[in-house]
């Protein structure tokens, strides 16, 4: 047995499994790598579409080969906001506009988030893993800086762990809706 969802795996097997975890690849190799199998294939998507690919792919191989064959197969390997929206389940403009809401603590622009998911029918889902991915490369960017404070690394935990307790509560829900609005309040006020 083979997985990279350890959480979703049965106590009483995982009691009785063996535990490996990898380092992910660093963006250079993964990028070259990605660029290399894309260019076999005979794609050359946009610079901006792969630099997505890595950002989603956290270190992984495999994950960064899934998005680059989902953005070539959908013919949006040149086009950044249309591959933004098959990878992150939005825009980079709505992304961006709730990352700056979560990090404002605004409540309002939050919940409207959700009207706005329905309306475009996005991905709950595929929202919170864009959501993450920006947070992400912003907590990197204060880290390289060397800006970053212990009040910084624990929010940014904070955030990483809601982020996982939404998208297991996502799996077992009826009303997405409702789970998303709570974590990411509970992300903002907790």
């Amino acid at each position: 047995l083979c997985t990279t969802e350890v959480g979703k795996i049965l106590p009483t097997i995982l009691s009785r499994s063996a535990k490996f975890t990898f380092q992910a690849v660093d963006s250079g190799t993964l990028g070259a790598y990605i660029c290399s199998v894309a260019s076999k294939e005979g794609h050359t998507p946009a610079q901006e579409v792969l630099n997505l690919i890595i950002d989603k792919s956290g270190g992984s191989v495999r994950d960064a080969l899934v998005s680059l064959e989902l953005v070539c197969s959908s013919g949006v390997a040149d086009n950044v906001v249309e591959a933004t929206k098959l990878l992150f389940g939005a825009d980079d403009s709505f992304l961006n506009q709730l990352v700056t809401a979560i990090l404002n603590k605004d409540i309002y622009t939050i919940l409207e988030s959700t009207t706005l998911i329905q309306a475009n029918n996005y991905n709950h889902k595929a929202v919170l893993d864009g959501i993450a991915s920006k947070i992400r490369g912003l907590f990197l960017i204060k880290l390289q800086m060397r800006q970053a404070t212990n009040a910084d690394v624990k929010w940014y935990y904070k955030f990483v762990t809601e982020i996982i307790d939404i998208n297991e509560y996502l799996d077992k829900a009826n009303e997405a809706k409702v789970i998303y609005e709570a974590g990411l309040l509970r992300i903002c006020y907790e």
